[in-house]
């Protein structure tokens, strides 16, 4: 195995909050993993997320993975406001701006609305 991938971390600047999504998820369908600093569940979600991502790190298809830390008293906490994102951890999935559909959010490791 090659070295480990390192998923993207995006930061509040990365996010389009016109139309709320993550600005990668322009041209490429994009899964982000919202988790916040001191959770416990996002530390263990991290690291299956992470398995999943170096998955796809040679494949053909238009998909980026990347996380976005949402912690309390970061400027990035308005990105969970947005997106009335309660507990976390939290995965969600932008199709790419081509599709013209809003994000699809995981729930208990099934796609939910």
């Amino acid at each position: 195995s090659v070295g480990a991938l390192t998923l993207r971390q995006l930061d509040a600047a990365d996010w389009d909050m016109n139309v709320g999504r993550p600005n990668l998820a322009l041209t490429k369908h994009t899964f982000v993993g919202f988790k916040a600093k001191g959770c416990d569940a996002c530390e263990r979600m991290a690291a299956i997320y992470q398995e999943v991502a170096e998955q796809w790190i040679n494949t053909e298809e238009p998909l980026e993975m990347a996380q976005i830390d949402v912690s309390p008293k970061t400027p990035r906490v308005t990105i969970k406001i947005l997106h009335k994102i309660m507990g976390l951890p939290r995965i969600g999935f932008f199709p790419c701006d081509a599709c013209a559909t809003g994000p699809i959010w995981m729930k208990r490791g099934r796609p939910g609305e």
